[in-house]
């Protein structure tokens, strides 16, 4: 299937809780498309390869969004082809040649854009076949390789950058995010922690698709009512292979051996944007609402650990953060990110990326979401 789009690049949330439903459950064949562009992209400001180091006293001076951050570019993915419409923009990683994979959550498929925008591909589709997902919950890069997490089917894929599918995986259900250990090995986070009495990671064989152990400790808030919780949450590791871990609802990050699921630290901490949980009842059952901070994804850049904090209000926008930590867990600061602006990844750059929702236009319509990317100025 081949289709025609226009991606300009122009350079210069909400979070619940949720109780979670589970689904239950592998070939090699190819779902992918080419796009090539109607007309001329326009790019103005390049992406740089710096890598300096970072400097924790000018960060702490910079604790302002307009001050810690520089706008590289704004992607908008308008389609004039209505086939072709981005629904909602979800996980997002980058390749060591600056090509950006994004989600489409609603669509269940992966856009590869290159840096100059001149080549296009989108991966994927709705449906149960190899190649083809309901519910793209998480992807990662390894040595080339995407690995694809489908929430529904319970099914990892292996895929390359052209969308052959290396190989499918039966993949324990509750599972809502990983890191890749080595090529055969994954660290799994099952954030709806839907067992209660489990232990929240696990370091899953793709090849005997098993469950070598678990590790990890619950958050003590899904411990208490006793039910499963489902708030996003953070998974990271590092080139010491060791594990960050967040919790929705818990102010702690927790260090690990990833070799032995051992615990090297942890960390908490009360952020002044707090907001305790409040407790409510309906249709006779206990239920706890979301106004506490809810975490997001965590990313490691150098020595610095860097997550979104979701403060969900009542009648108005949630207000999001970003809370900043070195990796010995010793905390630095909090800047709130701009109304509408949902943070998804770091590259190896140090460049943020953002997705933006705009307004609804005056025509009644919501438009599609943009992606921002911003150069991190605290080097």
């Amino acid at each position: 299937m081949k289709s025609q789009i226009q991606i300009p690049i122009i350079g210069i949330g909400t979070a619940t809780l949720m109780i979670v439903s589970f689904f239950v459950i592998s070939n090699i064949t190819r779902n992918i498309s080419k796009i090539t562009s109607t007309e001329p992209l326009q790019i103005i400001g390049e992406l740089e390869d710096y890598v300096t180091e970072i400097d924790p006293d000018l960060l702490r001076s910079r604790m302002k969004f307009s001050s810690l951050f520089s706008e590289l570019r704004t992607i908008k993915p308008f389609f004039h082809n209505q086939d072709f419409v981005i629904g909602r923009i979800g996980r997002i990683v980058t390749t060591q040649d600056g090509t950006i994979l994004f989600v489409d959550i609603v669509e269940g498929k992966i856009y590869l854009i290159t840096p100059d925008g001149s080549i296009n591909t989108e991966i994927g589709g709705r449906g149960r076949g190899p190649g083809e997902y309901q519910q793209i919950q998480w992807i990662a890069l390894h040595d080339k390789l995407i690995y694809v997490l489908d929430s529904v089917l319970w099914r990892l894929s292996v895929i390359t950058l052209d969308g052959d599918v290396i190989s499918t995986h039966s993949i324990p259900p509750g599972t809502d995010k990983f890191v890749i250990k080595d090529r055969d090995n994954l660290i799994l986070y099952d954030a709806s922690q839907w067992r209660v009495s489990q232990k929240p990671l696990a370091l899953y064989n793709l090849r005997n698709e098993k469950v070598i152990y678990r590790f990890g400790e619950n958050s003590p808030l899904t411990e208490e009512i006793g039910m499963p919780l489902y708030g996003g949450g953070g998974l990271a590791i590092d080139n010491d292979q060791r594990i960050f871990l967040i919790h929705a609802l818990d102010y702690s990050i927790y260090m690990l051996e990833s070799d032995d699921g051992s615990d090297l630290g942890k960390s908490s901490y009360s952020p002044s944007h707090f907001i305790p949980p409040r407790r409510t009842t309906a249709y006779d059952q206990e239920f706890y609402l979301s106004f506490t901070p809810i975490f997001g994804p965590l990313y490691l850049f150098q020595e610095l650990l860097v997550f979104a904090l979701q403060d969900p209000r009542e009648n108005d926008l949630p207000i999001h953060y970003l809370e900043f930590f070195t990796s010995s867990l010793d905390y630095i600061g909090s800047v709130r990110i701009p109304e509408r602006y949902i943070f998804h990844y770091i590259d190896r750059f140090g460049n943020f990326y953002f997705s933006y929702q705009p307004n609804i236009d005056p025509t009644g319509n919501l438009p599609n979401e943009l992606l921002k990317i911003y150069q991190f100025n605290a080097f």
